[in-house]
């Protein structure tokens, strides 16, 4: 699952703490993690952002008294993913990392990490490593039982919007590549997470026809929200894969013919 994480810089230590914590689930390929940093120099930061919230399926918001005195934090990333996961497209879980008052009914309403809400800046825990490893316990949980999940469950297109055509330019883009190959087994895409010689690049291309130089090389800015929105309309189903790449398969109850 693509994770955004929302955090005051005030609590940079804490971020780098969970990004440790959370190396176990990333090697399994349970979660992939975004947060600003992310955003290269030169890069339009509300673009990026809005990108970022665009593809996530789960927001981690690191609460503290500043991440809620901000309101970049709590106004915008954290209502865009209020309004996400009302609609069903995402899952917020807050993490108390400082001492405060966050029992606030927009926050109240999620069952928060650590265990009990306990900040991990406190009495509660002997040291901060007891207090973000019952964190990663809690989102290995969570990941584990989303990924479990019958892809038919994954998947909830609502009413109309099933099958829609997509209004991003690149998901359109990709859409056609995929029903314009002539074998069905193999119309979806692959994303490569590895071995880019580009670095920053996603490669795109349609699985089995792995000649490296044929794969066109995609921002990974823009790969993701394109995506994003091809599950979200029910074109493509929940990836597979591991650390090196990932599968985004057709999903077989499309009807739009073969152009």
């Amino acid at each position: 699952m693509k994770a955004f994480i929302s955090y005051s810089h005030d609590d940079a230590e804490f971020l780098e703490k969970l990004h440790e914590h959370l190396a176990a689930l990333r090697r399994q390929t349970l979660i992939e993690t975004w947060t600003d940093r992310e955003i290269d120099a030169g890069g339009v930061i509300d673009e990026e952002i809005s990108a970022a919230i665009e593809a996530a399926d789960i927001f981690i918001l690191l609460v503290s008294s500043s991440f809620i005195n901000s309101d970049y934090c709590f106004k915008k990333e954290f209502q865009r993913a209020l309004d996400k996961q009302k609609a069903g497209k995402a899952l917020i879980v807050p993490v108390v990392i400082r001492p405060c008052d966050w029992k606030i009914p927009e926050l109240r309403q999620f069952k928060a990490l650590p265990k009990d809400g306990m900040a991990v800046d406190s009495r509660h825990w002997h040291n901060a490593d007891e207090a973000f490893a019952d964190i990663a316990k809690g989102l290995r949980s969570l990941l584990e039982k989303n990924q479990n999940e019958p892809k038919s469950e994954q998947i909830k297109p609502s009413g109309d919007s099933q099958f829609a055509e997509p209004s991003l330019p690149l998901a359109k883009e990709l859409l056609d590549l995929i029903l314009k190959h002539p074998t069905q087994e193999e119309q979806g895409l692959t994303e490569i997470l590895r071995d880019s010689p580009e670095g920053v690049l996603f490669r795109a291309f349609i699985p089995n026809t792995t000649a490296r130089g044929e794969a066109p090389s995609v921002k990974k800015s823009l790969f993701a929200p394109a995506v994003a929105e091809l599950i979200r309309l029910g074109w493509l189903l929940q990836p597979e894969g591991n650390h090196a790449f990932r599968i985004y398969e057709l999903n077989p109850e499309s009807r739009r013919p073969a152009q």
